[in-house]
């Protein structure tokens, strides 16, 4: 499913598990190539998903736009699907036997951020979402604003958090709105949930 020119964000699914099919397995061969040659081995994952807003579904069904070996009994023919919301592609189970992220079962809709690892059912390592023009050091914060961050995660309030830095609140506001801006989130909460998947606290 590579995404139509202009529409592509950069992000795409990487398939890392032998069960997880590359775009290139997925169909007939192209004009012109023999049916007789041999199809690329499933160890060899140089192909990606490239997403679009249009999202996708995962699972073991041929319509789906990310698929999987047809062996594969425990996951679900449309085992999950992937959309845009809010500016991010969002991951939402749909199975009997799970869905994961970074081996954390999902128990409601998922924020994808990069280096996200998705698994399905058995396997908890299948595919990993990267969006290859995210900048780490962009994301990197500050002494400051992880002091900010961690005071966040412990319920303080602005006006707490200012007294307990010595700082005035206009600082704290000010420190929030670029901790948001580099991890891509809109609020506090979304934010320490964010830097706790990623290891900032």
């Amino acid at each position: 499913m590579t995404a139509p020119t202009g529409e592509w964000r950069g992000a795409v699914l990487i398939p890392i598990h032998e069960d997880s099919l590359p775009p290139d397995r997925l169909g007939p061969p192209a004009t012109g190539v023999p049916l007789d040659e041999p199809a690329p081995t499933r160890t060899s994952f140089h192909a990606e998903y490239g997403l679009t807003r249009e999202g996708c579904s995962i699972g073991r069904d041929p319509t789906c736009g990310v698929r999987v070996s047809e062996h594969r009994v425990d996951i679900s023919r449309r085992h999950a699907t992937i959309s845009w919301e809010e500016g991010a592609y969002v991951l939402h189970d749909h199975s009997m036997h799970g869905t994961f992220v970074n081996g954390q079962r999902l128990t409601s809709a998922c924020r994808l951020a990069h280096g996200d690892v998705i698994g399905l059912a058995h396997s908890q390592a299948m595919f990993r979402f990267e969006e290859p023009g995210t900048d780490a050091a962009s994301m990197a914060l500050t002494d400051r604003e992880r002091e900010v961050l961690a005071l966040l995660e412990m319920g303080y309030s602005q006006k707490e958090i200012a007294e307990q830095l010595m700082i005035s609140q206009h600082t704290v506001s000010s420190h929030l709105k670029h901790i948001y801006g580099k991890l891509g989130v809109s609020n506090g909460r979304e934010a320490v949930n964010l830097a706790r998947k990623r290891r900032l606290l």
